[in-house]
């Protein structure tokens, strides 16, 4: 995976973390200090799900830009 691609997957990452923070912050906001447990609960649901969503997307990335194993026997078999 070429850096730009993983920058631009780190930066999605990120947006994801400011935005459920800032639905938390919302949360806290509309009904007080009794909703923090349950914006901080789910801000770590939010973000695990969001991490587990882009690390399935990573590998599928990966998953397409490997070459075929002919390929590989292709180009060995040339050198």
């Amino acid at each position: 995976m070429d850096d730009a691609f993983r920058i631009r997957l780190n930066l999605i990452v990120l947006l994801l973390l400011v935005c459920a923070s800032f639905l938390g912050a919302i949360a806290v906001g509309v009904t007080g200090g009794e909703a923090l447990g349950t914006a901080m609960l789910f801000l770590a649901v939010f973000a695990g799900l969001c991490l587990l969503l882009v690390e399935e997307w990573k590998s599928g990335v990966e998953d397409e830009l490997k070459p075929a194993d002919g390929a590989n026997a292709e180009e060995s078999e040339s050198e």
